[in-house]
């Protein structure tokens, strides 16, 4: 609180109580407007004018004492907001099945049965690179075609060269591994 706002807070007090005005004139006053600084200058003039009001309110027949202020001002100060809750919107009943229903649609289809689910086999890949791969290895068997499927599919994008040099496949047999090497 500022000088300033004591001395607004000391006239209406006067307009308030004409009776009793003459209490609040010279040194009465300047003791008054002390005391108020002294006891309620640490709180924002928003609190003390809101108090000065209440104390008002509160004792019509008699100026209010600047402890009963203080008081007041305290109570607010303290005072725990009630807690309200935000209005909800509306809920769109329809739309909301609409999403459960998209929801259900999208579960079953991350949910796969096992029997639903079949391994890949030699009929999943392309038919002519089936054909390039037994006329290159004619003993290699199907399971190991499907283990290095995706070796072969990236020779055959590539067109069997990496940047200027041509490569082939080579095939470890004790491994059953397929590599890509490049031909010097």
């Amino acid at each position: 609180m500022t000088a300033d706002t004591a001395k607004q807070i000391l006239m209406i007090l006067r307009g308030s109580y004409p009776a009793e005005g003459w209490k609040l004139d010279g040194d009465n006053a300047k003791a008054f407007i002390a005391s108020m600084l002294m006891q309620l200058g640490k709180y924002p003039d928003r609190f003390v004018l809101r108090a000065a009001q209440q104390a008002i309110d509160a004792s019509p027949e008699r100026i209010p004492s600047v402890p009963l202020m203080a008081k007041m001002i305290k109570a607010e100060v303290n005072k725990v907001q009630e807690y309200k809750e935000l209005p909800t919107p509306p809920v769109n009943e329809a739309g909301r099945k609409r999403i459960h229903e998209m929801l259900s649609r999208v579960q079953k289809g991350f949910k796969q049965d096992p029997k639903e689910k079949k391994p890949p086999s030699i009929e999943d890949l392309p038919e002519d690179l089936v054909d390039y791969i037994k006329r290159t290895f004619p003993n290699m068997d199907d399971e190991t075609i499907m283990k290095n499927a995706d070796i072969f599919k990236d020779g055959r994008a590539c067109g069997m060269r990496m940047g200027n040099k041509r490569c082939r496949f080579r095939y470890d047999a004790s491994t059953k591994q397929v590599d890509l090497v490049v031909i010097a």
